[in-house]
């Protein structure tokens, strides 16, 4: 069994910014559409007004922080995570806005090791607690969250008539 993999977080740059959030809000469009929360003729316009309120800023947003993640023994680009600093129920919350692990280098331990360095930065930042929102039929990011310790707050359902 090989070790466990790892990664660095390293500060999203100024050049990679605009590429991810227009990747982003695509990418959290064809989400809210494929739950049901948003029609597909609104969804972009949708993403694109809830990104930019969070991102007013864009990387100097108050807390907010983007990483990149990178293998720490290639130097690769493996992932990306955002974090927001925020107080809630009496304490300080880390909330993951985003998290991917790029394509090639799914189902490999990347997310898993993104997660385990969130938890360093949310500490390093001051915050107590480490919560998400993931959509229901994402099992894949579900299953790694419940294995890291994740328990469900809340969970909506909804019957097609």
């Amino acid at each position: 069994m090989s070790a466990p993999k790892r990664v660095d977080l390293v500060p999203m740059t100024a050049e990679e910014y605009p590429l991810y959030l227009e990747k982003l809000i695509i990418e959290y469009a064809a989400e809210n559409v494929t739950s049901g929360r948003w029609s597909a003729g609104e969804s972009v316009a949708k993403s694109r007004e809830n990104v930019l309120g969070i991102l007013p800023d864009g990387l100097a947003t108050a807390g907010q922080h983007l990483w990149t993640a990178r293998d720490p023994a290639t130097g690769a680009r493996v992932g990306l995570l955002w974090l927001e600093i925020r107080p809630a129920a009496g304490t300080t919350e880390a909330f993951i806005n985003d998290i991917e692990v790029d394509a090639p280098h799914r189902g490999a331990g990347y997310g898993r090791a993104i997660m385990t360095a969130c938890d360093d930065k949310a500490r390093e930042l001051g915050a107590t607690r480490v919560a998400l929102h993931v959509h229901g039929h994402n099992t894949v990011a579900r299953k790694l969250y419940a294995s890291l310790g994740f328990t469900e707050k809340s969970i909506t359902m909804a019957r097609e008539l």
